[in-house]
């Protein structure tokens, strides 16, 4: 099998992406099917550099209405729809994304949107399935609102919990999964809503404990204090679960990680 992750960015804020001239987003490769996730600043120019055509990228799957998630989103619709001269596509989102008059400025025009063929407006636990794959909202703590995401295949559970805040609500709708992808911005000396610090994520992860964890979006005041390895090596020891640093341009084969339930039908071949 060849499903597999790859982030094509991981800055967590606005001073990292002008430090390094860097870029936020991910992607999921399925079923010979990509899922882009949350395409921030630059990844439009990474996935062209780790040899992703846009016209491939069929699911685009947006968590919230922030530039910083959103931002490239316009880029890869473009790519896909042949310039906006055909409908092509599927588009996965918050009902604020599919607003055709949004209370706030809106980082996807509407005239991006209306060339992609398919809209997926998700509320907090609606569901959106492509073949074997199903794509599940999850719920977020966070001041524009928004959601995650859960999805499974026929081998494992992925879950992308996006920008959140920690609430019993949110980890619940990730039990079980078993690769763990965290948003962990902050030091845990800072409590900033809708985002997760160091003390949230250790908790988040000994909760849930999936089989592995990505840490993702980690913030500039946060890399000041501790290298991404090292708070990785110490969430590692301190919940007894694999804590893995995302790395820009790193692929990961999604097949080393199977669920549990699955691991248990195939121990019979």
């Amino acid at each position: 099998m060849d499903d597999y992750l790859l982030f094509l960015g991981v800055d967590g804020d606005y001073t990292l992406l002008a430090e390094n001239n860097g870029a936020y987003g991910l992607l999921l490769q399925i079923h010979k099917q990509y899922f882009l996730i949350d395409p921030g600043p630059g990844s439009y120019h990474r996935a062209l550099e780790y040899q992703i055509q846009p016209q491939e990228v069929q699911h685009i799957l947006l968590t919230h209405n922030h530039l910083h998630h959103i931002h490239d989103a316009s880029l890869f619709i473009y790519g896909l729809t042949q310039g906006c001269t055909q409908k092509e596509g599927h588009l996965y989102g918050p009902k604020s994304l599919f607003s055709k008059a949004p209370k706030k400025p809106h980082y996807l025009p509407n005239y991006f949107r209306s060339h992609v063929k398919n809209h997926h407006s998700l509320k907090p636990g609606e569901t959106a399935r492509f073949i074997t794959t199903e794509i599940k909202a999850t719920p977020v703590e966070h001041p524009d609102g928004g959601v995650g995401y859960r999805i499974q295949t026929p081998y494992q559970t992925i879950s992308y919990v996006g920008d959140t805040s920690l609430t019993k609500k949110v980890v619940e709708a990730h039990l079980g999964t078993t690769i763990l992808i965290l948003n962990c911005k902050n030091p845990m000396n800072i409590d900033e809503k809708g985002h997760l610090n160091t003390q949230d994520t250790q908790k988040f992860i000994e909760l849930v404990q999936p089989q592995v964890v990505f840490l993702n979006h980690i913030g500039s005041k946060l890399r000041k204090l501790i290298a991404p390895i090292d708070l990785a090596r110490e969430l590692q020891k301190k919940t007894g679960v694999s804590v893995v640093v995302a790395k820009e341009g790193i692929r990961t084969t999604l097949f080393q990680y199977i669920s549990k339930e699955r691991q248990k039908t195939l121990e019979t071949y």
